[in-house]
């Protein structure tokens, strides 16, 4: 038994909330009535399935409150409590032996206060109902934890039946697309105005699957937050990457070949071309949008178990197809690029940095002749 002073006692009786509902006299007679008990660290304070007849509130130290593992064999704990935190309750009003032990932390004190006490001091029914508005209270609390649970639940199913049907739209559309002729040798504006249609198709779905996974617009790389290391990196990338088309462009193509050619829209008018380059930047935006941060954040969020790679390899797919109207080729060299696109937003979480690469890159090979 631990020894404190009479008054140290009254005063912690006075702020527990247990015996919040008591009079003043009625702390003072309660605090004559109890008895404090010490536990080393590790020691049983309750063991699970044993009777009691006492009630006991933590006057200092931290305990843990543990269900045996059964048939695994493994303890749960259960709980952690504090200073203030009430145990024995079950056996204090007599309904059975104890659900679950309860194990010292540290060095614990416990001011105890055992039923027939209560009774002698006529204090047993007062503190039962006290005892029976905090389980309502905490009852209340474990109900509302346990229906905001299922609602994260609902929401969270929400949100993967709204990225499937994006994804669902996207491979519908590319099935379809796949049946048109090739436009390469169309007009440049018929060209130009072609691969925004089936951008702004795939953005439907996409800003649809946004809308539906209540999550702020930083979640799918629209934020500032980084964006000079994103953009710094991606520099860095480009000026390592640059190098090396500019040598495929020489060794693949003709000695009397230019560098810079643009091969794939020749055709285009010097204005055109200039709306080419123009609205490409918005169009790179976009793809990076829906590849990366709808895309690939989205596998992110639903795959927070999986390795990293594989949301970055099936949003690399989705952005290879996006490019098949060009050729299977660039679809495949996209496909590369995209793992790199995609480890560079895994770092930063922002569309920033991959943008600005996209346009370098996208751009430079256009111009070599390559895509």
């Amino acid at each position: 038994m631990a020894s404190l002073p009479r008054e140290a006692i009254v005063a912690f009786v006075n702020r527990s909330a247990l015996f919040g509902g008591l009079a003043a006299e009625e702390h003072t007679l309660l605090a004559d009535h109890c008895e404090l008990k010490t536990f080393a660290p590790a020691q049983t304070i309750l063991q699970q399935g044993q009777s009691y007849n006492t009630l006991m509130v933590l006057f200092d130290g931290h305990a843990e409150v543990i269900i045996d593992g059964g048939a695994s064999g493994k303890p749960f704990v259960l709980a952690n409590l504090e200073p203030g935190a009430q145990v024995g309750e079950k056996g204090f009003m007599d309904l059975g032996p104890a659900a679950a032990s309860v194990v010292a932390q540290d060095s614990v004190t416990t001011l105890c206060l055992s039923r027939q006490a209560a009774q002698k001091c006529g204090l047993y029914q007062a503190i039962i109902e006290s005892i029976a508005g905090i389980q309502a209270d905490r009852l209340q609390q474990a109900n509302a934890k346990q229906i905001n649970a299922m609602q994260a639940i609902i929401d969270r199913q929400a949100e993967q039946n709204a990225f499937g049907r994006f994804y669902i739209a996207t491979i519908m559309l590319f099935a379809v697309s796949s049946f048109v002729p090739d436009y390469a040798n169309e007009s440049p504006s018929f060209q130009l105005f072609i691969r925004w249609v089936f951008l702004i198709l795939i953005l439907l779905p996409a800003l649809y699957a946004v809308s539906q996974q209540k999550a702020p617009v930083s979640v799918f790389g629209i934020t500032t937050a980084g964006w000079k290391r994103a953009l710094m990196e991606s520099l860095l990338v480009a000026l390592a990457i640059l190098p090396l088309m500019v040598l495929f462009k020489i060794m693949g193509a003709p000695a009397d070949q230019p560098l810079i050619t643009w091969a794939t829209i020749a055709n285009y008018s010097g204005a055109q071309l200039a709306l080419y380059i123009i609205t490409y930047v918005p169009h790179s935006a976009i793809q990076e949008f829906i590849a990366r941060g709808v895309g690939q954040g989205s596998l992110q969020r639903f795959m927070a178990d999986a390795h990293f790679l594989k949301p970055i390899v099936l949003a690399g797919l989705l952005f290879a197809i996006l490019h098949l109207h060009l050729s299977v080729g660039a679809a495949a060299l996209t496909f590369g690029i995209s793992l790199l696109f995609g480890y560079l937003y895994y770092r930063h979480k922002s569309l920033v940095g991959v943008t600005v690469l996209h346009i370098l890159l996208g751009l430079s090979a256009t111009a070599l002749g390559l895509i």
